[in-house]
C-alpha cells in the first residue's frame, strides 16, 4: 500500500507541475483593487502632489501586495484580463442592474488601465509582445480578473 501512495503522489506532483506549467491558474484569479488607469507624469509631480498621481501610486502598492500574495508574474503575453469597473453610485437600481457585465465605453481607456497594470507588475514591460482579450467592464465593485488561458494542445 506505502509504494502505490508514493507511486500516487509522485505521478499526482507531476502531473500537477505539468499543469501550472500549462495553465499557472487553473480557475480565474480575481484582484479585488479598483483599477486605475496610468496618468501622464510631469516633473512637477515631485511637489505638486496631483489626485491621479496619488491614487496610481496607491493602486500601484496595493496591485503589487495582491499579485504577490497570489504569486502573479506577467509572461511574454498579456492575456484573458477584464479589468472591472464598478458602477456610480449615482446611477439608478435599474440602470446598475443592466450594466453589471456589460462592456465599458467610458473613461478611462483600456490602453491606460493595460499601461497601469504592466508597469506595477512588470520592471521592464517591453518584453511584453502580445496582448490577447483583455477588456474592461462594469460591475458592482472593481477587480481584475485574470482567466486561465486555453491551451489548444491540451484539449486533445
Amino acid at each position: 500500500a506505502l509504494v502505490c501512495e508514493s507511486r500516487i503522489k509522485k505521478h499526482n506532483a507531476t502531473t500537477s507541475a505539468l499543469c501550472r506549467k500549462r495553465n499557472p491558474f487553473p480557475i480565474p484569479m480575481i484582484l479585488n483593487i479598483t483599477p486605475v488607469p496610468k496618468p501622464r507624469m510631469v516633473r512637477s509631480d515631485a511637489w505638486k502632489k496631483r489626485k491621479c498621481v496619488l491614487k496610481y501610486w496607491e493602486y500601484k502598492d496595493g496591485l503589487n501586495i495582491l499579485a504577490n500574495k497570489a504569486s502573479y508574474k506577467i509572461g511574454n503575453t498579456l492575456e484573458n484580463v477584464t479589468f472591472v469597473i464598478p458602477v456610480p453610485p449615482s446611477w439608478s437600481k435599474k440602470r446598475k442592474t443592466a450594466m453589471i457585465g456589460a462592456p465599458h465605453t467610458q473613461k478611462p481607456d483600456l490602453d491606460n488601465l493595460i499601461k497601469a497594470f504592466q508597469d506595477c507588475l512588470c520592471r521592464e514591460d517591453s518584453h511584453v509582445h502580445t496582448i490577447n482579450n483583455v477588456r474592461k467592464t462594469w460591475g458592482t465593485t472593481g477587480q481584475i480578473i485574470i482567466s486561465p488561458s486555453v491551451d489548444p494542445a491540451s484539449d486533445e
